[in-house]
């Protein structure tokens, strides 16, 4: 994942799809969240990517955003922003689009270049179902936070309470591990505050993919896809709902003893199929024999 780093502040939009244990959070605001018509196209501090294979029905993300500082900066929930857009309706639950879900998790940025946790999707609401994209083009959906900070000018002496939720990587297993209990900023101080500032366009673009979508994903075990127009490695009759081939039955060695005699004729009939579960032998006088 690549990293954004600027004068006073570094960014970066993180994700990980393993469910992270759910913890009691203080003083963790909502941020406001809208349902954009428009896709971002110039994602100023940041532009992430993430390619995630559906194996069943559906299944939940968990998109987050992250932020480190070389300024104590102050996060301000009430400015903060999520855009959510999606390629077609109904790829995301409605549940994604509700504010009580979406929190600010840390109220300040240390001045320590430490990753910290800004806002995320705190409950698994972000349900994702398998809807095909309407412009195949551009990404399944996008995130685009859009981050209000204030950074720090001088302080007076005061009693004051700065907390934030650290994050961190475990290279072994390539996620992002979440703290359960805050850390503070000691000796705190009533502080000065620079203007609002935004961190906006921070674009985390996800692309969707399953069997059925009409694209061969053999490095997810797709053999086949039934809606692939080009029909690569299909079978004689097709590709089945879980996307292996399908060949056609066929009666390799049928035995049938005696053949022939006047009737009433009593014979034993074998039969040595491929690809099938059960034969049907029409004996040409009304009479069918049916083996499983």
């Amino acid at each position: 994942m690549k990293n954004f780093l600027y004068k006073k502040m570094s960014r970066v939009l993180l994700f990980s799809i393993i469910p992270l244990l759910l913890f009691s959070y203080n003083n963790a605001f909502w941020i406001n969240v809208i349902n954009s018509n428009t896709y971002e196209n110039d994602c100023t501090w940041a532009d992430v990517f993430s390619d995630i294979y559906i194996a069943w029905s559906s299944t939940n993300i968990y998109p987050v955003d992250n932020m480190r500082s070389h300024v104590l900066s102050f996060v301000r929930n009430t400015e903060s922003e999520v855009h959510i857009w999606e390629n077609s309706s109904w790829i995301l639950s409605s549940w994604c689009y509700n504010q009580n879900n979406w929190w600010r998790l840390s109220n300040v940025v240390p001045s320590t270049y430490q990753w910290v946790w800004i806002i995320k999707n705190f409950w698994n609401d972000c349900t994702v179902s398998k809807v095909m994209k309407t412009n195949k083009s551009l990404p399944s959906v996008q995130f685009v936070y859009k981050v209000a900070y204030k950074e720090e000018i001088w302080f007076l002496a005061w009693t004051s309470s700065y907390f934030y939720y650290p994050s961190n990587y475990n290279s072994s297993t390539n996620t992002w591990g979440l703290s359960s209990t805050p850390s503070y900023l000691s000796n705190q101080t009533k502080r000065k505050w620079w203007p609002i500032k935004i961190h906006a366009n921070e674009c985390h673009k996800f692309n969707f993919r399953w069997c059925w979508d009409g694209v061969l994903d053999s490095s997810d075990w797709e053999m086949c896809d039934p809606n692939d127009p080009s029909k690569t490695w299909w079978g004689s009759w097709g590709c089945n709902p879980v996307c292996r081939p399908v060949e056609a039955p066929t009666c390799d060695n049928l035995i049938v003893n005696p053949n022939s005699w006047e009737v009433p004729l009593n014979s034993d009939v074998v039969c040595s199929w491929t690809n099938a579960d059960y034969y049907n032998i029409d004996c040409w006088n009304w009479t069918t024999l049916n083996w499983q």
